[in-house]
């Protein structure tokens, strides 16, 4: 059986935001989701305050890390989950 990783990202109520193959590709979705693409001109960009890698969980789930953005007074949580799909979708 073939198992695919795929790397998952939500706002702290579980909101998707994206879902794809490639963790590069997940990272780049939610920097431009915050105006942050070196690619583009956004008027005001969020500012990111770093991603944070879980080491380990006490809880049984699949969070890799997060972000933390600073965006208009308000600071914003991005999580980053993993999971192995092995079933045909």
């Amino acid at each position: 059986m073939n198992k695919k990783l795929i790397y998952i990202a939500t706002d702290v109520e579980g909101n998707l935001l994206t879902v794809n193959t490639s963790r590069k590709l997940c990272e780049d979705f939610v920097m431009d989701f915050f105006g942050i693409n070196p690619n583009k001109h956004y008027d005001e960009p969020a500012i990111c305050e770093g991603y944070t890698k879980i080491e380990y969980s006490e809880f049984e789930d699949n969070l890799d890390g997060y972000w933390l953005f600073q965006d208009v007074g308000q600071r914003t949580r991005i999580n980053l989950f993993t999971m192995i799909i092995d079933q045909p979708i």
